[in-house]
């Protein structure tokens, strides 16, 4: 098993165990199906909507005072306490901080609270509505995190690879060095589909991410040379 968490179980244990009278749904992916049964705390405001922006004020301030501290446990403790409040910047504000510092990564203190866990069913049920950049911003942050978690990986995939082919060079650097730092692929034509749009904005990588993204192919086995002849280097 690789050094990350491997928490696809969990995450749907997580997601099925708090309506025991709900009935039973399937969400498929390639090679994977999920049984969960639907409602997760989310549920109380999704897929109706996150909270409205008109006043969040105070959720704005408890949320910057607890980033500014770089303490996990400080921002956890506004999740549990604004979660139901939170909307969907606050989500993604919230999960990529804690990539941020680096206590965090590998943390089970952190990675397994229910706070965080909270935090991840935000994300997959409501993965319409976030932008490209807030998912594959979630899942750098993820791959930075070492949390391997299988749903919140590969929904969040699935839905992004709808869109692929409008993403800019720093989101598909994103997707594809989060997931390789992960060794997770879930499947090789969301690859091929990175690699397609990444030679039409070939131009917008830096030589850094063009490795980076080389070094991504390679370490998941995919044909790291042609990628590489996908992005060539500027003259």
């Amino acid at each position: 098993m690789h050094k990350a968490f491997r928490l696809v179980g969990r995450r749907a244990w997580s997601l099925s165990s708090y309506s025991q009278q709900a009935s039973q749904t399937q969400f498929f992916l390639p090679c994977v199906s999920y049984p969960v049964k639907a409602c997760s705390p989310v549920c109380q405001f999704l897929p109706q909507g996150f909270a409205s922006s008109a006043d969040n004020s105070k959720i704005d301030q408890a949320l910057k005072k607890a980033i500014d501290s770089h303490d996990a446990q400080k921002l956890l403790e506004v999740v549990e306490r604004h979660g139901k409040e939170f909307r969907e910047t606050d989500v993604i504000n919230a999960f990529t901080s804690m990539a941020k510092w680096k206590d965090s990564a590998g943390n089970t203190d952190v990675l397994h609270s229910k706070p965080f866990q909270t935090l991840v069913d935000m994300v997959i049920m409501g993965l319409k509505r976030f932008s490209n950049s807030e998912l594959t911003s979630v899942i750098k942050a993820a791959g930075t995190l070492q949390f391997d978690d299988d749903m919140l990986l590969d929904r969040t995939s699935q839905q992004l690879m709808l869109s692929v082919h409008k993403m800019s060079a720093e989101e598909l650097y994103n997707l594809a060095t989060g997931l390789a730092e992960l060794e997770h692929s879930p499947s090789v034509i969301l690859f091929d589909a990175i690699q397609d749009r990444a030679a039409q904005v070939s131009d917008d990588f830096s030589p850094e991410q063009k490795k980076d993204l080389e070094k991504a192919y390679q370490k998941l086995e995919y044909d790291h040379e042609t990628i590489s002849k996908a992005l060539p280097d500027k003259k």
